[in-house]
């Protein structure tokens, strides 16, 4: 006899790990590889964040993306990526262990309501993991690290990868900025900039 009531959600099985643990596996992304995969991801923020709500409000903010949260469909090819975790979505007093992948905003006010631009932020970083295999700051793996994340600001992508064209590096250094505020606007923009930079850089 079952014992109370539970839910399950069944979601679609995507057999290409996550992106956390391609990277680990195989070292950093292509641009042609790594760019994509942002892309898809983007897009699932666009939607995400102007979806129409039971309670009248409209859009939900993920507020924990990082690269252990990014499944992908297939390992080989051209996988599709799947933004997975959204059931931590809309808990203001949870922040992520993985202090690589949160913005200034989020650490200097824990208790701080996730945000869109926030969301963005994070899904920057995870492309910069993606293009280099480091997050966008040194932390150590001290208890300071938190002081770390306030103090100091993301290192420039091609100190980390020099290979990354100059106007691609420039739109993801600039959608990292996040002290004094978060710079980079809503998930349709940073796509846009995106597919402007790598489009260049095929000319």
């Amino acid at each position: 006899t079952p014992i109370g009531e539970f839910f399950l959600v069944a979601s679609e099985y995507c057999p290409g790990d996550t992106l956390e643990g391609l990277i680990r596996r195989i070292g950093p992304l292509t641009v042609d590889q790594a760019v994509p995969l942002a892309l898809d991801c983007l897009d699932a923020l666009r939607y995400a964040h102007t979806i129409a709500r039971n309670d009248g409000a409209t859009g939900v903010v993920h507020g924990d993306i990082k690269p252990a949260s990014i499944l992908l469909t297939r390992s080989e090819g051209d996988p599709i990526t799947k933004l997975a975790d959204f059931g931590l979505a809309l808990n203001a007093e949870h922040t992520s262990q993985d202090l690589a992948f949160v913005p200034r905003p989020r650490v200097v006010e824990p208790k701080r309501a996730p945000t869109r631009d926030g969301d963005v932020w994070s899904l920057a970083a995870c492309l910069y993991y993606m293009l280099t295999g480091f997050g966008p700051r040194q932390l150590p793996s001290r208890p300071d690290t938190a002081d770390v994340v306030v103090n100091t600001m993301p290192m420039p992508i091609r100190r980390r990868n020099s290979g990354i064209p100059p106007r691609l590096a420039a739109v993801i250094d600039d959608a990292l900025v996040d002290k004094p505020h978060i710079r980079v606007g809503g998930a349709g923009d940073f796509a846009s900039a995106l597919r402007d930079a790598t489009s260049a850089a095929r000319r």
